[in-house]
This record gives C-alpha cells, structure tokens and sequence, in this order.
C-alpha cells in the first residue's frame, strides 16, 4: 500500500475466485462513502490469467463499476506503472520459488516451471 500525493494504491495477490469477493468488499466500501460525499476513481486488476479490469466511479452520491475495454487495458499494461507493477509480480515469483537459475517469471518463464537441473 502506498500513497502519492491523492492516490492510494494498493496491491494484494488472489485467486480468480477471491478477486470477485475482494472487488466487492472494497467496491462496498468505497460506495458507502459516496452516500457521504466521497469522489473517486479505483480500478481492479485481474492478473496474467484472470484477464479482467473494473473502474468504479465513485461521485455526486452515485458509483457505477464498468469493465475496462480492450483498448483500454492494453493502453495501460504499456505505462511504466504497470511494468514496474510486473517486474514486482515476477521478482516476487522468483523468491518464491527460490529460482536462482537466472530465468525468471518476467522472461516469460511461468512462476510455477521447475528449474533446471545442473
């Protein structure tokens, strides 16, 4: 989690199956607080396989949660905050995994590939 200037990201790592009950936990909440004057804009990744994005809009006292199209998405795995956000994912694969072999998950290597044997 962190904060920059008026944004506050947050990142949390889930299955297919909890990113729907984690998007609408945090989606209850933020539209709780549009009934109170909150603004906003927060989008919901879904990662690698689970190729799903949400914004919801939280403004005026009304929220609407739309899917991000495809123009829209590829748009935004081009940005540097995105890269940064997969060079992350991978790193942290690697660690896991205890991959010392020199490939790694962001060389297109899946997280879960066994290493080679020297």
């Amino acid at each position: 989690m962190s904060l920059t200037g008026c944004t506050l990201t947050v990142a949390c790592y889930v299955s297919s199956d909890l990113y729907f009950e984690v998007r609408d936990a945090v989606a209850g909440l933020l539209i709780s607080g549009a009934h109170h004057g909150g603004t906003g804009q927060v989008t919901f990744w879904g990662y690698r396989g689970l190729l799903l994005a949400e914004t919801l809009e939280v403004n005026h006292g009304r929220a609407r949660l739309k899917p991000l199209r495809l123009f829209e998405r590829q748009r935004a795995t081009e940005t540097e905050a995105f890269q940064a956000l997969e060079r992350r994912i991978a790193q942290r694969f690697d660690s896991l995994v205890g991959r010392l072999d020199g490939r790694a998950a962001s060389d297109g290597l899946s997280p879960f590939a066994p290493s080679r044997a020297s």
